[in-house]
This record gives structure tokens, sequence and C-alpha cells, in this order.
């Protein structure tokens, strides 16, 4: 797991997720509604429902340190938030987002998210409440070696 002020990149099984993920504060999304950028309330059985599919949001991980979220439009889309990190993000959380061309976004307080999961089945279904998921597609772009969610150099 690594961080940035206010994101995660998180590993498989984070809160029963199926594969890794990208995991951000709330409040980073400023008084943007989740619901009308696609997020949909965390299932309180992980799995026991479809993630649902953003067609509001394109995410820009072409870059190995930045996630840019941008609004999906017919001209180039608003830049509306974004994850800056210190580090490369690793390959075996960075190779599968790619493969997939999507990438699974949790949104939810981040000290709440990031603390240690509770004791009571009550408290863990109060805290999935208040988180919010969705699949987001990668943007695609012309690069000089190809068309993708990022140029060739940023695999090394």
């Amino acid at each position: 797991m690594t961080t940035s002020r206010g994101w995660v990149r998180v590993n498989t099984g984070f809160y029963g997720l199926p594969t890794v993920a990208l995991a951000g504060d709330i409040a980073e999304i400023g008084s943007r509604d989740p619901m009308k950028l696609g997020f949909r309330k965390f299932p309180s059985r992980p799995g026991g429902q479809p993630i649902p599919r953003s067609k509001k949001l394109m995410l820009d991980l072409s870059s190995r340190k930045d996630a840019d979220f941008y609004r999906v439009a017919e001209e180039p889309g608003d830049l509306l938030f974004g994850a800056a990190f210190v580090d490369r993000s690793p390959d075996e959380w960075w190779e599968p987002i790619h493969a997939r061309g999507s990438a699974i976004v949790v949104l939810a307080p981040y000290d709440e998210m990031m603390s240690d999961l509770p004791d009571s089945t009550a408290q863990f279904l109060k805290r999935l409440s208040r988180m919010w998921i969705a699949e987001i597609p990668l943007m695609l772009r012309a690069w000089p070696d190809g068309v993708g969610s990022h140029p060739a150099e940023t695999m090394l």
C-alpha cells in the first residue's frame, strides 16, 4: 500500500475487493456529489453486487506517479481532481489496471477508511455506509508509439 495526500494504492482484498484499487478521501472531490460522478454506495457484501462503471469520469494513469480524474465530455474533459504520489506505482498494482483498462476507485472519509477494521459487524456496516465505489475507465491517448492508456516508456 502506497499513499499520497488523501489517496492510497491498495492491494487485492482491501474491504473484500477482488483486485487492486485506488482509494481516496471523499473530501478530495470537494462539493461534488459522488453519485453524479458515477459512484454508488459500497455494497455491504463485497462480491454481492457488480461494481458500477462510471460513464461520467475517466482516469489518466499514463504516469506511474499520478492519477488524474477527468470529466467525460465531447471536448477534452476538465481535470476534476487527482493524486500525486512520491513513488512510482509498483508493477503488481499498475499492470493489472492497465490490462483491464479501468480502475476500481473507493471514496470514503480517509482516516476512517484507513483505520483498523471495527470489532463489531454493526460498526463495520456503518463504515461501509459512508464509502462509495466505481470502476473508472482509463483515458486513452495517441502517443508517438501508438494508442493506449500509457506511452510504452512508462512500462520501464
